[in-house]
């Protein structure tokens, strides 16, 4: 048994190093929605994919949190991981440090399964809470012996996020890595079958291929429901996604709705009802009981449910909508604050898409 984690581990790590580059391009995407560093390193704190650049307040990862990443003469360093230390604290399934600026950085395991380790995303640094007045920055970095002018304007950089929005956007960025990591070995797997048997038809190969990708995107359609799912604190919620031969919107995955065999079946047009509207405006909808906005309040007739978010998916410079999250709450003593939700999804819409992009 430990041959074969030993074994899969390897793989992993070989998988990355024989092309950091791909790597590299897929945490861009989500660096470049989110505005938020991320790299990979092993379960030693190996440097696989190496930080990108100095926005976004990459510089404090060394400066502040500590974090050495090359020797003399450039080679990796394996201390990432050891630079946490014993600050090292649980976040749900996450590690993380904090730096005397109240600072985050997280370490984000991908799993083979729920006991072996394949590698870490590390993400950050972020600020869960709100910004310190400037003054305060200025003096504990000069305590510490910090450059100020160049301090502030990396600390001015770091992104803000809610405690909800950060375990989804974890969440999320691990079982995306995961499936394209998943993915990437099951297409080698299979083109070393058809190099060694030579007679596979390009058809056969064309449509396993795409089967891999379907089934991948079905998991991982999953996966982002339920990361709004627990963002936003509802209760249930649907993906509806984009049938290119109708132009309809059909539901792919659900949550805790009622009558699930005929939702499964719901679909709807560009312009109808409020998913339609939302696709066709390219807006959300924050929804309490019967009010919201005037485009869909003549829709509203589900005074069960006491609020409810519809939210397009929308990807690509021509902005097209590609699906539609549906998240709603029906318990009355648990009200959700609409204002909240709304910075926190628009903060997680662009990564949903970015996600589905990415296999």
């Amino acid at each position: 048994m430990l041959l074969m984690e030993n074994s899969a581990i390897h793989t992993s790590v070989s998988a990355i190093l024989a092309d950091p580059s791909k790597w590299r391009a897929l945490l861009d995407q989500f660096e470049e929605v989110l505005k938020i560093n991320i790299f990979i390193v092993d379960r030693h704190g190996c440097v696989l994919v190496p930080l990108n650049s100095c926005r976004y307040g990459a510089a404090l990862i060394s400066s502040t949190f500590g974090i050495n990443f090359q020797k003399e003469g450039g080679a990796a360093e394996a201390v990432v991981l050891q630079g946490f230390g014993e600050s090292f604290a649980a976040r749900g399934a996450y590690l993380q440090v904090v730096d005397p600026f109240d600072l985050h950085l997280c370490a984000v395991p991908v799993k083979k399964d729920a006991d072996n380790i394949l590698f870490y995303l590390v993400v950050g640094p972020l600020r869960l809470s709100p910004h310190w007045p400037e003054e305060k920055y200025v003096a504990l970095a000069s305590s510490l012996g910090l450059e100020s002018v160049g301090f502030l304007e990396c600390v001015r950089s770091v992104p803000q996020v809610s405690g909800a929005a950060l375990n989804a956007i974890l969440d999320l960025l691990s079982e995306v890595v995961k499936d394209v990591f998943e993915l990437s070995l099951e297409k080698q797997k299979f083109s070393q079958l058809q190099v060694q048997g030579g007679t596979v038809r390009p058809e056969i190969i064309a449509g396993v291929q795409d089967l891999l990708v379907n089934i991948q995107h079905d998991e991982l359609l999953i996966a982002i429901l339920d990361a709004a799912i627990k963002m936003a604190g509802a209760e249930g919620g649907s993906i509806m996604t984009l049938d290119e031969e109708s132009s309809d919107f059909v539901i792919k995955v659900s949550r805790g709705l009622e009558n699930k065999k005929n939702i499964v079946q719901h679909r709807c047009k560009v312009g109808e009802g409020i998913a339609g509207t939302a696709a066709r405006e390219k807006v959300p909808f924050f929804i309490s009981g019967t009010e919201g906005d005037v485009r869909i309040r003549h829709l509203l007739k589900r005074p069960d449910i006491r609020q409810s978010f519809v939210v397009p998916i929308v990807a690509g410079p021509d902005s097209q909508v590609i699906g539609i999250l549906n998240l709603s709450i029906k318990n009355q003593d648990s009200p959700i604050s609409i204002p909240d939700v709304q910075v926190d999804i628009q903060k997680f819409s662009p990564l949903i898409a970015a996600a589905l992009r990415s296999l």
